[in-house]
């Protein structure tokens, strides 16, 4: 079944989303260290000073410092640099819970659940595409069955007409219509007994 232009932008935008989540995770890791250096410069001169090494052995020694930072920020980093890292890894987390949120989302979008075709579905009834709609509904309560409101939905698009009989039933069938009357007359002895005379006056 082919995407539609919204399924399409919201796989885009999950691919997007993923790359940023994952960048802010790496983000969150290099917190600690960053937070301890004076500048940039300072991490430039340390490359700089093992430059005569491999660069995989450069790579581990900042590796090496990035992790050790982790502790020495809280001991040694003095409380300038303990608060500036208590903020940003902070804001990291919350960032991180929000794309998270927002992938769910998008997944949600990109595939087509019974939600999705259970809102197809009331789309394509109010749009008066019957058929789209009744298959649409069936397709929801397939893929979980175990909704009540899918299948009330369902009942509802197979018998249109049971909801107006129901209703009809009421108040055209004698017994319906005697019954409806004697309970409007309970109810207003009911509200002029418990709540001081708050019910119905009718004028003769």
């Amino acid at each position: 079944m082919e995407k539609t232009s919204v399924q399409k932008l919201a796989g885009v935008l999950k691919l997007l989303v993923t790359i940023t989540f994952i960048c802010n995770l790496v983000a969150l890791f290099l917190v600690p260290g960053c937070s301890r250096l004076r500048s940039l410069d300072e991490l430039v001169e340390g490359a700089l000073y093992f430059s005569n090494e491999s660069s995989l052995a450069v790579t581990a020694r900042m590796m090496g410092y990035f992790v050790s930072a982790w502790q020495e920020v809280w001991l040694f980093g003095g409380p300038y640099a303990a608060v500036l890292t208590s903020f940003l890894l902070f804001c990291g987390v919350c960032t991180a819970v929000i794309l998270w949120q927002a992938r769910r989302v998008l997944d949600s979008m990109t595939g087509r659940n019974a939600r999705w075709y259970y809102l197809s579905s009331l789309a394509n009834q109010g749009l008066g595409n019957r058929i789209d709609a009744l298959q649409d509904a069936r397709r929801a309560v397939q893929l979980d069955p175990s909704n009540t409101e899918y299948q009330m939905h369902l009942r509802r698009m197979q018998n249109p007409g049971q909801t107006y009989r129901t209703t009809q039933a009421t108040y055209t069938s004698p017994g319906g219509l005697m019954q409806w009357c004697w309970s409007m007359i309970l109810l207003n002895l009911l509200c002029n007994c418990c709540c001081g005379g708050w019910g119905f006056h009718f004028r003769m």
